[in-house]
């Protein structure tokens, strides 16, 4: 697969298994917008 440099792509940060916290990485032009559509702060 091809990518452009500017792409929005997420990975998973953590290792699979049973944990209490996941961490998935989100970057690119639009992961500030799709970040805001998807998480809500307090």
């Amino acid at each position: 697969m091809i990518t452009k440099e500017f792409d929005t792509i997420t990975a998973i940060s953590t290792p699979l298994g049973e944990g209490a916290i996941g961490i998935v990485r989100l970057s690119g032009t639009d992961a500030f917008a799709i970040a805001s559509k998807v998480f809500k702060g307090k």
